[in-house]
């Protein structure tokens, strides 16, 4: 009995671990509410739409921490290139896989390297006695699009003021050598460049407009 449990828990563990291979990378969905996007960072972390968050594979259900519940479970379903999840109030989102290619001689020369930013930037600033503070996130998705949140703090006389903005802002961006650009929906362009790079390659720092985004500037 005792070698059964021990082979039972070994199988339960294959099973975690081949599913959050499987989906590890970055998934978008594009219907009528708009483009959402959710990436796998590793086996226990995710970012769905901006928001980072921790997460577990239970059987076929991915469970994320919920405030009022203490967890809540979506089940889902992958099969070949769709992923399927369903939320708690019935709908069903079907994910596609965003693909990765490795860059290509012209990114290495200078040309687009669009998919060497991906994941969230952040920044922040503060007064200098702590009574005003703002934090902005930015998400990009690998795939040429980005979303942003931000938040203000402010206390004084008349009291503590908080903000807090969601994801109700994004547009397109490309990377071309150490140039970025960011454009919204209206057409205004913003023009940054890239200031950190992991050894990899990987964007982990950029300036925009004067603003420093950067991954260890992230909770």
């Amino acid at each position: 009995m005792k070698t059964f449990a021990h082979l039972l828990v070994l199988l339960i563990s294959i099973s975690v671990f081949v599913h959050a291979a499987a989906l590890k990378g970055v998934w978008l969905h594009n219907g009528a509410e708009g483009r959402i996007s959710l990436e796998f960072l590793s086996d226990s972390e995710l970012v769905y739409d901006g928001e980072r968050m921790p997460y577990m594979i239970v059987g076929n259900r991915i469970r994320v921490p919920d405030d009022y519940t203490g967890y809540a479970d979506y089940p889902f379903r992958l099969q070949k290139d769709r992923l399927s999840i369903t939320f708690p109030d019935g709908s069903t989102i079907v994910f596609k896989p965003v693909r990765k290619t490795a860059p290509s001689l012209q990114a290495q020369n200078g040309g687009s390297q669009t998919t060497m930013l991906q994941g969230t930037l952040c920044s922040y600033s503060s007064s200098y006695n702590g009574g005003y503070s703002h934090s902005g996130r930015v998400y990009f998705d690998g795939a040429g699009h980005f979303t942003t949140s931000a938040e203000t703090y402010s206390a004084g006389d008349s009291g503590t003021y908080a903000n807090n903005q969601g994801n109700n802002s994004g547009g397109n961006y490309r990377v071309s050598g150490n140039t970025i650009t960011l454009t919204y929906p209206d057409g205004t362009a913003y023009r940054g460049k890239v200031i950190e790079r992991a050894g990899n390659g990987r964007i982990t720092g950029i300036n925009v407009n004067g603003n420093i985004f950067g991954s260890g500037l992230c909770d």
